[in-house]
């Protein structure tokens, strides 16, 4: 069996998602049982859907909220305070106006620098906040990926190369209560200079345009949100001049797959 054109055929990925048949299963853990480079792949699509979990989660430094309060007591620990002698006025009274104007010179220069050092925790603070804030949307999306990829309503289409990349495939996941899809570009080579793929729907044997697809797509970013299209009884992609065509040009059709 060629195992490349196996790895390269999408049942794996299907298989971690929980998408063949009993039958397709164990044939998959066969295979993975007898060639180490099929276990290795398993190994490393489970590993880009773990990623999808936990990509770009981004930490505050640790103590942050400990150091503000230290700060803010430590400033305040360090206000002076004035003692005034219970004798001879007369210098008491000279004593008190030098230590009272060198208090308030003290205590306003300590205020302004105060002021500064609150200004620049306030303005760490709204980072840090932004920070999260970009963090948690982050997370809520893989969140909402997760649930796609495990709901048991998405459905799969494996796009074939055709003639002119015998060796591409694509896998389009979509759902039709979330009304989203997804497309797999995994086992795409990449677009020559100036070309660009892109993703067309059959609907009642014509294509509609479902928009071109990424120039370069990272082993652990494959996964391309596009258009839901509810009434597709297939998809194709075709190789178009660099931000597509309105129309395909069927002769530059790289791959195929009708559900």
């Amino acid at each position: 069996m060629d195992l490349k054109a196996y790895i390269e055929s999408g049942i794996l990925e299907l298989y971690v998602l929980g998408q063949l048949s009993p039958a397709e299963q164990r044939e998959v853990e066969a295979m993975a049982s007898q060639h180490a480079e099929i276990r290795e792949e398993i190994d490393q699509i489970e590993l880009t859907l773990e990623n999808y979990a936990q990509a770009g989660a981004v930490t505050p430094p640790s103590g942050t909220l400990t150091s503000i309060k230290e700060r803010i007591d430590h400033l305040d620990r360090a206000r002076p305070s004035i003692h005034h002698p219970a004798s001879n006025w007369t210098r008491l009274l000279a004593a008190a106006s030098i230590l009272l104007a060198a208090g308030c010179i003290w205590l306003w220069l300590t205020n302004q620098q105060l002021h500064q050092d609150l200004n620049a925790l306030t303005s760490q603070a709204d980072n840090q906040k932004v920070c999260c804030d970009s963090t948690r949307l982050e997370a809520d999306s893989l969140a909402g990926i997760m649930a796609f990829l495990q709901d048991p309503n998405t459905r799969t289409v494996i796009m074939r190369g055709t003639d002119n990349s015998p060796g591409s495939s694509a896998t389009v996941l979509f759902n039709e209560d979330r009304q989203t899809a997804f497309v797999n570009l995994a086992n795409m080579p990449p677009a020559p200079t100036g070309k660009q793929y892109q993703l067309w729907a059959l609907i009642d044997g014509q294509p509609v345009d479902m928009g071109v697809l990424p120039l370069s797509v990272t082993r652990d970013q494959h996964l391309v949100t596009v258009p839901y299209q509810a009434t597709a009884g297939g998809y194709a992609v075709t190789l178009e001049p660099a931000g597509g065509s309105v129309v395909p040009t069927l002769e530059a059709m790289v791959m195929v797959g009708m559900i």
